[in-house]
């Protein structure tokens, strides 16, 4: 005879079964499916274990943000580039401003941030801040707007 749906004496059974699917990986909303128990319950079944999360796809955006990337620097505005590859032109700044390879230049090669900041139309102050690892806070914003 099955047990109410949100029962909490769940059976050694069950409880092995509930465990073992979430260290597979599989979501608690399906757990809740194929168990038939409440949500309350999976959580409750769940809450001492540790599970890594699986990794991301490698390389999942770094095509496309390389893309991006060379896309800017022929000169091409935040918006164009946007419409090129299919996101939102803030989308291609937060890109650009965190992409390792400007990262890099700022950081290991010392390359100046006012070559960087033009090359990559960027603001001199982002550019200065990305070189000295700090945080947005400790470099004032300039008013200037390459964009």
């Amino acid at each position: 005879m099955a047990k109410p749906h949100g029962t909490k004496n769940v059976t050694a059974d069950e409880l092995r079964a509930i465990r073992r699917l979430y260290l597979d990986g599989v979501r608690i909303a399906d757990i809740v499916e194929e168990t038939g128990r409440a949500e309350s319950v999976v959580y409750r079944a769940t809450r001492d274990l540790e599970r890594k999360k699986p990794p991301p796809p490698s390389g999942k955006h770094a095509k496309r943000n390389d893309r991006i990337l060379r896309l800017v620097e022929q000169g091409l505005s935040r918006k164009r580039v946007g419409e090129i590859v299919g996101i939102a032109a803030s989308q291609v700044g937060k890109v650009v401003m965190t992409h390792p390879h400007v990262i890099w230049l700022l950081r290991v090669r010392k390359m100046r941030p006012s070559t960087v900041a033009k090359r990559y139309r960027m603001e001199l102050a982002t550019t200065e801040r990305i070189a000295k690892g700090a945080s947005r806070a400790e470099v004032p914003r300039s008013r200037q707007r390459p964009w």
